[in-house]
C-alpha cells in the first residue's frame, strides 16, 4: 500500500466470479475509491501484465454508481409499476423483521431462501450474513451445486462414468473461428503433446490458406493492421519522432544528401530544377513590381 498526495493505493485483484485474478489498484482518498488502475507493461517487466478487463476496471461502480440505491425504498404501486417511495432505515428494518417472522410462522423455515450469486464474492458477504442469521432463527432452504455446472456435473457421471469430459483437440479443425492467445509460444508448446502441436499447426495452415484464397479476408486483415499501426504511432508519437531525429543526426551532411539522392533519384533532380525555375520566376516578378513602384512614385 502506497500513499501520495493524500491518496492511498491499495493493491487487490478481480476475483468476483472470475478466474483471471487480474491486478487492480484502488486509489482511495478519505475512505472513498476515486479510481481503479491495473497492471502495465512497465510494471510487469519480463512477465505478462495481468491487465484488468472493462468489468474489472469498473468494480467500484458496484457500490459507487450513480444508479445504486443509497437509502431504503418501499413499493407503493402495483407490482411491476415501478412506483416507490423513500422510507427511513428504522421503518425498513421493522418491516423486514415483521415479514420475516410472519413468513416463518405461516409457511415454516423452509420457505426462506437466500439467493445464489448475490453479486458479492468476499469472505464477508450479505448472503453469508443472512444465512447465519437464518440459522439462528431455525434454518432456511439452501441450494446445492451452481448454475454453471449443476446439470453437467450430475449427468456426465451417469452417461460417461466420469466428470472429466469434453471435445478432443482434433475437433478444433472443424471450427469456423479459432482464437489462440498466448504470451510465450514456447512455454505454451511445452504444455502440449506432440499430437496436439500437430493439430495446432494443421489449424494454422488451414487459416493461412483461407487467407491466401480470399481477397475479402486479405482486405480485412490489411485494414486491421493499418488501424493497429496508426494506433501504435499515435500512442508512441514522441518516441517515433525521437528515433527519426536521432537517426538523421547520426549522418553528416554529405551522407544525408547521398542517401536522399539514392532514395529519391531523378525526382530529387526534378525538385531542384523546379525550385530553380520557380525561384527565377519569383525573382523576375518581384523585380517588375519594384520597378513599376519606383516609376509610379517618381
Amino acid at each position: 500500500m502506497k500513499e501520495a498526495n493524500g491518496c492511498r493505493v491499495v493493491h487487490t485483484m478481480g476475483r468476483n466470479n472470475c478466474g483471471g485474478r487480474c491486478i487492480i489498484h484502488a486509489h482511495v482518498r478519505d475512505g472513498k475509491i476515486e479510481q481503479l488502475t491495473t497492471d502495465t507493461l512497465e510494471a510487469a517487466g519480463d512477465c505478462v501484465p495481468l491487465t484488468a478487463c472493462v468489468r474489472g476496471m469498473n468494480y467500484h461502480k458496484t457500490v459507487l454508481g450513480e444508479d445504486r440505491l443509497r437509502y431504503p425504498m418501499k413499493r407503493v404501486g402495483r407490482r411491476g409499476e415501478g412506483k416507490f417511495e423513500r422510507i427511513t432505515w428504522e421503518e425498513a428494518t421493522d418491516t423486514i423483521a415483521r415479514e420475516w417472522v410472519r413468513i416463518r410462522d405461516t409457511y415454516g423455515v423452509g420457505s426462506r431462501y437466500v439467493n445464489y450469486a448475490t453479486g458479492i464474492s468476499a469472505m464477508i458477504s450479505g448472503s453469508g450474513l443472512a444465512k447465519r442469521l437464518l440459522k439462528l432463527d431455525g434454518g432456511y432452504l439452501d441450494y446445492y451445486n451452481s448454475y454453471s455446472t449443476a446439470c453437467i456435473t450430475q449427468s456426465t457421471n451417469l452417461m460417461y462414468g466420469t466428470a472429466e469430459t469434453g471435445n478432443d483437440l482434433a475437433d478444433w479443425l472443424n471450427s469456423k473461428l479459432s482464437q489462440l492467445v498466448t504470451a510465450k509460444a514456447l512455454a505454451f508448446k511445452e504444455l502440449l503433446q506432440t499430437q496436439d502441436v500437430d493439430i495446432l499447426l494443421t489449424l494454422l495452415q488451414k487459416r493461412l490458406q483461407l487467407l491466401a484464397d480470399s481477397d475479402t479476408e486479405q482486405s480485412r486483415l490489411d485494414g486491421a493492421l493499418k488501424e493497429l499501426l496508426l494506433q501504435a504511432l499515435s500512442m508512441q508519437h514522441d518516441t517515433v519522432y525521437d528515433l527519426v531525429l536521432a537517426k538523421l543526426h547520426s549522418y553528416d551532411r554529405d551522407v544525408l544528401i547521398a542517401k536522399m539522392e539514392q532514395r529519391v533519384g531523378d525526382d530529387l533532380q526534378n525538385i531542384r530544377k523546379s525550385g530553380t525555375c520557380i525561384g527565377g520566376l519569383m525573382g523576375a516578378v518581384l523585380f517588375i513590381i519594384a520597378t513599376m513602384g519606383e516609376r509610379l512614385v517618381g
